[in-house]
């Protein structure tokens, strides 16, 4: 009777996780990268536990103390401890706080890419202990993506421009061609600029005629179906 008291007792402190999502903001060499962790344990978890999250190899952020913010940051007094080497960061469920295991709790907290491509970490990790909480390592999913995965920037192997007037006052139209070293994808919300229009009195819009010479559109019955005409922000006085 003893024994399966115990083993009962014993059992009833494991946790796990029902949510525990990791996701990035930036693929982009040395660039800020926001990381979102979304955590519902399927227990509470209660103060003085700890949090660890480990495999988020690749960053430049030194070791020490990082911030943390979003909404769940008061269950961890806005701080965690950061080890480079590791990739891991340890979180402090602080005094008089609770993870919940009745809702979702969202934080954040910012590293910096690596100088060069990587990919992410095949495997980011989540555990907990102490104050009689005690959680296996799980690996953590991703609804957008696994940090830290970083891309190489960007080059375009050629670029010109030109204009058809010089005229004062006269319509100008301006034709851009260039080549990208790598295709463009809406994968990642892509977005080509181009700077350094000064001088001309067209306002400012979200929504000035382009027209794509090539290659060309992909072409279907007049009217095309949900067609709708290409256009790109546009400010004579952007930097």
């Amino acid at each position: 009777m003893w024994f399966l008291i115990a083993l009962w007792l014993r059992s009833s402190s494991q946790i796990a996780f029902v949510q525990k999502s990791i996701s990035q903001s930036s693929s982009i060499p040395r660039s800020t990268n926001t990381i979102t962790v979304e955590l519902q344990p399927d227990q509470p978890i209660g103060q003085g536990s700890v949090i660890t999250i480990s495999g988020i190899f690749g960053s430049q952020t030194a070791d020490g103390t990082v911030h943390i913010y979003d909404s769940g940051s008061v269950i961890f007094s806005s701080v965690a401890s950061w080890s480079r080497q590791s990739g891991t960061i340890v979180l402090l469920v602080s005094a008089m706080q609770t993870l919940s295991n009745t809702s979702v709790t969202v934080f954040k907290f910012d590293l910096t890419n690596p100088s060069s491509a990587q990919d992410s970490s095949d495997q980011i990790l989540i555990s907990c202990s102490g104050a009689g909480s005690q959680c296996f390592p799980e690996p953590m999913s991703s609804a957008g993506t696994m940090p830290l995965r970083v891309i190489q920037a960007l080059t375009f192997t050629s670029f010109t421009v030109a204009h058809s007037s010089s005229f004062p006052g006269s319509p100008n139209t301006v034709t851009a061609a260039f080549q990208a070293a790598a295709p463009l994808t809406s994968l990642f919300a892509t977005h080509v600029h181009l700077e350094g229009f000064y001088g001309s009195p067209t306002p400012d819009t979200d929504a000035l005629p382009l027209q794509l010479l090539s290659p060309p559109l992909p072409t279907c019955a007049d009217p095309c179906p949900n067609a709708t005409p290409p256009a790109f922000h546009f400010s004579p006085f952007d930097d």
